[in-house]
Order: C-alpha cells, then sequence, then structure tokens
C-alpha cells in the first residue's frame, strides 16, 4: 500500500476509506504506548523515503489527539522539520522537469504531498492546543506543553514557509519549484491544507498585539499566502476564505482597532496585489450586521493610510457602495 499514490483528502476520514488505487489508512492506533514506539522508530528514520511506513501511526496521532501526550506530538513535527532541506533537495533535482529525472517525479511528488498533508495538519492541531491553553487563567498543568511548543513553534512557522515559497530560476526568473513540480498544476487540496493551518495561526487573539515576534509571525503567514496567491493562482480563493475569517475573529472585530496585519503585509514586495484582492472581496459582501461593518471598516481604514493608492483606485466603486449602505455604515460605526 505504501507504494500507491497519496492523494490530499477533503476531510481527514477520507483517508481511511479502502481504495485500490490510491493510498489509504487500514488501521488507526488509540494506544498512546503505540504513538511513543512509532515517535521513537521515526526519531530514527534516515530517509524520507520512508515516511509512508510511519503514515498510520502519525495519522492517527492527530486524528485522535485527546489521547496521548501532546509532546509526542511535538516531537513528530519536530523530526518532520529535520527533513525539509531533503525533502527540499528533491523537489530541486526535479525540476526543471527533463527526461533523465522524469522516473522520480512520481515518488517525489507522493512524498511531498504526505509530508506535507502531516506537517501541516500536526501543526493545525498544535496551534489549536496552543491556544486554547494560552486562554485559561490557570496553566499550571498545561505549563510544559507551552514551554515546548513555544520553543519550536517560530522556527515550525519559517519551515512552513521555505517549503511552500521553495522557488527555482529558469533562464533569469524565478518560479514555484512545487508549481513546476506538478507541471503547472497544483493540486487542487493543498493550498486550501495550507491557508486552513495558517488561519488557524491567525485565528489567535494574540494577533492584536503589537510586538516583535507577531510582526515576525505575520510576516511568515503572509508571506505564505502572497506567494500562493501570486505563484498558485489561488488569490481569489484565499482572499475569499479570509475575509470570511475576519467576519468570525471575534478578537478583531471587537479589540482591534486597525488592520493589525498591515505592517506585515508592507513589508511583502508584491503584498499589493493581495490587498486589492481583498478591498474586491469585501466589495462583494453585503454589510448588513455590526460584525461585517466593523471588520472592513478596520480593513477601509488602515488601507486608506498606508496604501492609499489603492483607495484612490477603487474610490468610485467605494463611494457607490458606502452611498448605498451609508445610514447603516454611520450607525454601526459611531456606535
Amino acid at each position: 500500500m505504501a507504494d500507491k499514490p497519496f492523494r490530499l483528502p477533503v476531510s481527514d476520514d477520507d483517508l481511511t476509506k479502502e481504495s485500490d488505487e490510491f493510498f489509504w489508512v487500514q488501521n488507526i492506533s488509540s494506544d498512546p504506548e503505540t504513538f511513543e514506539r512509532a515517535v521513537d522508530a521515526f526519531s530514527q528514520m534516515e530517509s524520507l523515503e520512508y515516511l509512508p511506513n510511519f503514515f498510520p501511526e502519525l495519522y492517527s496521532m492527530f486524528k485522535n489527539y485527546e489521547i496521548g501526550e501532546r509532546n509526542l506530538r511535538i516531537e513528530a513535527l519536530k523530526i518532520l522539520c529535520r527533513h525539509k532541506d531533503s525533502l527540499e533537495a528533491q523537489i530541486l533535482e526535479c525540476v526543471p522537469i527533463e527526461e533523465a529525472n522524469r522516473e522520480r517525479i512520481p515518488a517525489v511528488k507522493n512524498l511531498l504531498l504526505m509530508y506535507m498533508y502531516l506537517f501541516c495538519r500536526l501543526l493545525y492541531v498544535l496551534e489549536a492546543d496552543y491556544m486554547k491553553c494560552s486562554e485559561k487563567k490557570k496553566q499550571n498543568d498545561d505549563a510544559p506543553f507551552l514551554e515546548s511548543f513555544s520553543y519550536i513553534r517560530d522556527s515550525v512557522h519559517c519551515m512552513l514557509r521555505d517549503i511552500v515559497c521553495l522557488t527555482i530560476d529558469i533562464k533569469g526568473v524565478s518560479f514555484s519549484a512545487i508549481k513546476e513540480l506538478f507541471s503547472n498544476e497544483i493540486p487542487r487540496r493543498l493550498p486550501v491544507i495550507v491557508r486552513n493551518t495558517v488561519f488557524k495561526i491567525l485565528s489567535n487573539p494574540e494577533n492584536q498585539q503589537k510586538n516583535e515576534y507577531i510582526r515576525r509571525m505575520q510576516l511568515q503567514i503572509f508571506q505564505i499566502l502572497v506567494f500562493m496567491g501570486k505563484e498558485w493562482k489561488v488569490l481569489r480563493g484565499i482572499v475569499k476564505e479570509f475575509v470570511s475569517k475576519l467576519f468570525g475573529w471575534e478578537y478583531y472585530y471587537k479589540s482591534c482597532t486597525s488592520f493589525v496585519y498591515m505592517t506585515a503585509l508592507k513589508e511583502i514586495p508584491d503584498s499589493v496585489y493581495f490587498l486589492d484582492a481583498m478591498l474586491a472581496q469585501f466589495m462583494e459582501e453585503k454589510f448588513d450586521t455590526a460584525e461585517k461593518v466593523k471588520p472592513f471598516n478596520l480593513f477601509i481604514t488602515t488601507l486608506a493610510t498606508s496604501c492609499p493608492e489603492i483607495v484612490v483606485n477603487n474610490f468610485s466603486v467605494l463611494y457607490r457602495l458606502i452611498k448605498n449602505e451609508v445610514s447603516f455604515f454611520v450607525r454601526t460605526i459611531t456606535s
């Protein structure tokens, strides 16, 4: 089964459905001792090519995330991080695609998809636990986990960015190495799994804080989103989901006084395309509740100060929007 193609699932449960064509997980473990043995054996893995052998246990660790020590998941993620350079090297050896490397490409594609799935899903559940523990008034029982995850969190975000944004130079022009590997056809679920993970990171109320750590974290996150939007041609899907998330993140529309991600976004050269697409997405929304007006107000007022050229270029459309919704906008913003 390990040599079957790995297909990114729509939901985690899809990987447990028996298939003659694709890789699937036959047995899901709920035994903490099995997790411990698997992580110990995984730590001794000499080559990333053996990753499929450990997949069922690693999959079980986030599928049954309430079972076993959280530090085991941290350890599994750290092991994946150790093999990041090896994965990147294998990708770069396969692109641009030529006859000499064509035979290796299916195996490298398989490894990349399996690696990215495990990396993102482990990071997602750890980020969810981190946020839940951080919000507790008493953190005595969670202190070891918070300390362990905090220690690697910054480097993990950085590694996710490095893999997603890996580029190759072809005749003086940079291209996405992952997109080249897949012959310019990015697997449909790959951007979704990545963006779900980074949106989980951005959903943490810590993002309203103004300090160097938060700015650096947001920079790494938005480098991923901007790169995927531009290079993988999935910008519309990303900003549509992002705007939708902003309407649901309570810390953002209740506690923030500005679009708190702007400082990080301004450091990214291609962010103007991202911000322009965000504005276009906001203008497709119907502002019928305060929860929708406030996020838009924070975005547009910050945008007008930081990137006035975007506001000027869209002024006529903005004017019509505000004119049509003027009474509701005024009542909501001044309340």
